[in-house]
């Protein structure tokens, strides 16, 4: 059930790029940003999964950490209406 919610919502895979990742993701942890499926790439790169609304507020947390982001893929809902535009009744 939980996926269906995060696909209806939408969520985006990206890559962290930094040295204060571990900063990083408790920033994100103590302002109630929701991030799954942590993985380390290399040392200092790690994909994570965030919802499309958590994405917008992530801005100040990468400034403060000097943290790069590139985003991998989108899924959801919100990115399946955009590749469909011909269903009008969505």
């Amino acid at each position: 059930m939980e996926r269906l919610f995060r696909w209806l919502r939408g969520y985006i895979n990206v890559r962290l790029y930094g040295h204060q990742i571990n900063r990083f993701i408790n920033l994100c942890s103590r302002n109630g940003i929701h991030l799954w499926n942590i993985s380390h790439d290399l040392k200092h790169i790690i994909r994570v999964n965030f919802h499309l609304r958590d994405f917008y507020l992530l801005k100040p947390f990468l400034r403060k950490t000097k943290t790069k982001i590139r985003i991998m893929s989108r899924h959801g809902f919100p990115f399946w209406c955009h590749r469909h535009p011909y269903l009008k009744w969505f």
